[in-house]
């Protein structure tokens, strides 16, 4: 065997002993498993809200009290169907919304439920009232 032959057999040699070879051939594809993992995750679209029904009526909001979980995303479908109250927007002083509600159209309002406790809904004049009611 010429000397050349002799080298190249040690440094395969001493490449298998230390493992080097074999590592990169495990890093590689784990690496692409993470990359995939984490363009994945990213893409994933956000929760999908749940849409809570409410009518504003002689009595006020109906359903006046809704419950959630914390975290959880909210539409109210509002629908305004008298109007013999002052209930002719909806306001939600935590969350800085104001939306008008036209008489006899839904509404959509989203309401992110992002603490535990009470968000709290109104109509302008704070007369008629309700909550959303977050739990964990």
């Amino acid at each position: 065997m010429s000397s050349k032959q002799n080298l190249s057999l040690a440094l395969l040699g001493v490449l298998a002993l230390t493992g080097t070879a074999y590592a990169d051939s495990k890093t590689k594809p784990a690496d692409k498993a993470t990359d995939a993992k984490a363009a994945k995750a990213a893409a994933k679209p956000e929760a999908a809200a749940r849409h809570i029904k409410v009518g504003v009526t002689e009595a006020g909001f109906e359903p006046n009290e809704i419950q959630a979980k914390s975290g959880e995303n909210i539409v109210l479908d509002i629908t305004r169907v008298t109007d013999e109250t002052c209930a002719t927007a909806i306001v939600i002083p935590d969350q800085k919304i104001r939306v008008d509600l036209p008489l006899n159209k839904e509404v959509a309002v989203p309401v992110k439920a992002s603490k535990v406790g009470r968000i709290a809904f109104a109509c302008p004049m704070n007369m008629i009232t309700g909550a959303l009611v977050v739990t964990e």
